[in-house]
């Protein structure tokens, strides 16, 4: 998710860089020398050491990475140009597992992507809502004020193949003090006022039901995870009891979701959201969601076929760019205002592990590097979704670029 703007990383000084290394250098000189001056046999073993790494990296290096003819970004720049979009108002999704999109109240591109393509989505995720324990079996509900009635009502409407879009709103635990998990967790009241309080929410603006965030947002103990699966079920049992839809957001780590919850948690969940994206820090430039990295994750969640019709791989429509001072997201609208501006200037390359490009180009003498979804990354990860039987899961609705709706 581009979930906010990434911190900017603390700047490294090149003086003292170079000053460190050139010591260190001296100190290296004084013991790997004889006393005429001619390199030891140590420092040749050594040599040919490195010199043997560094072949076998440059040939690593070019077995999967391959620098374009350049011509892509003059390809984005024209298909985004050219893009019909009213083409899409009669698209429909043919895939028979889901596809969820979120959207979030402050990218409004969202809410006019998700009508456009609703043909393509089987679900779509508003980001409005907060759930507080503000007392003994009290919950409240917060952000209503972001509720768009117009745009549920235009959502409400059929699409051209005659199917109807589910909204499940996602809401988000927030404030949720060690108490107020203890109390979630273990206690059967404490669950039944929280499911209700969902209940509510549903049955106010007529929702289908609702994508619960809790699991991605707490460090979960091995201790914990059979007792947090137990209250997750429990919540899921109680809003089926009201024929509303639960989804969860879940993280790509089977060291807090793994193979034992996905089976446990099968008949009471709808939807598993694998976060599958933001693999790279802020701090070093990198991909998103290297290929590789995102089939094990799903491949290790080992899904029977009633568990994998409700996995969903995450797939980010945003990128991130990379400067001296750190890494910072970006959106659709941006990428194609930095092709515009650096056309001609751009160097583009296509990473074959991690099935994404980068792009490099120089802006006042200092290097910039961008990794943004393209056709290609886009295309393969639909088809791993494909060829595992799993959905999709798009962070977020807006924030790529229209073509991409072509490949789902």
């Amino acid at each position: 998710m581009a979930r906010g703007q990434a911190a900017k990383a603390r700047k490294v000084s090149a003086k003292k860089a170079a000053k460190a290394s050139g010591n260190s250098s001296t100190q290296r000189a004084a013991t790997t020398s004889d006393t005429s001056g001619r390199p030891s046999k140590l420092l040749l073993a050594i040599g040919a050491i490195l010199l043997a790494g560094t072949l076998a990296f440059v040939a690593f290096s070019q077995r999967n990475q391959a620098v374009d003819d350049g011509g892509l970004p003059d390809h984005i720049l024209n298909t985004f140009s050219n893009y019909d979009q009213s083409k899409q108002s009669v698209a429909v999704n043919t895939a028979p597992r889901p596809v969820l999109g979120f959207l979030t109240p402050w990218n409004k591109g969202g809410y006019s992507t998700a009508k456009r393509y609703r043909g393509k989505l089987t679900h779509v995720s508003p980001v409005w809502f907060q759930i507080e324990r503000q007392g003994p079996e009290k919950y409240v509900v917060k952000g209503e004020q972001d509720v768009d009635v117009e745009w549920l009502k235009e959502m409400a409407e059929p699409t051209a193949d005659g199917k109807y879009i589910k909204i499940v709103p996602r809401v988000i635990v927030e404030s949720l003090n060690q108490p107020s998990l203890v109390a979630l967790l273990t206690e059967n009241i404490e669950r039944r006022a929280f499911a209700s309080a969902l209940y509510r929410l549903c049955d106010k603006y007529k929702f289908d039901g609702i994508v619960l965030e809790l699991w991605s947002r707490i460090q979960v103990t091995p201790d914990m995870r059979s007792i947090l699966t137990e209250s997750i079920g429990n919540i899921g049992k109680r809003l089926h009891k009201k024929n509303l839809e639960f989804g969860i957001v879940v993280p790509p780590l089977k060291e807090s979701f793994g193979a034992n919850e996905l089976r446990a948690l099968q008949h009471d969940v709808d939807l598993f959201a694998m976060n599958t994206y933001d693999y790279s820090q802020p701090t070093t430039a990198g991909p998103n969601a290297p290929f590789l990295w995102v089939e094990n994750c799903l491949k290790e969640l080992r899904p029977n076929e009633l568990a994998t019709s409700k996995l969903l791989m995450g797939l980010n429509m945003y990128g991130n760019i990379y400067g001296p001072g750190g890494g910072q997201a970006i959106v659709g609208h941006q990428f194609i205002d930095i092709l515009r501006a650096q056309r001609g200037r751009i160097t583009t390359t296509w990473n074959d592990r991690a099935k994404e490009h980068f792009m490099q180009f120089t802006v006042n003498g200092i290097q910039n590097s961008m990794y943004y979804p393209t056709e290609r990354s886009v295309a393969a990860r639909v088809e791993l979704a494909k060829t595992l039987n799993v959905g999709l899961s798009l962070w977020e609705l807006g924030q790529g670029l229209d073509h991409f709706y072509d490949l789902l």
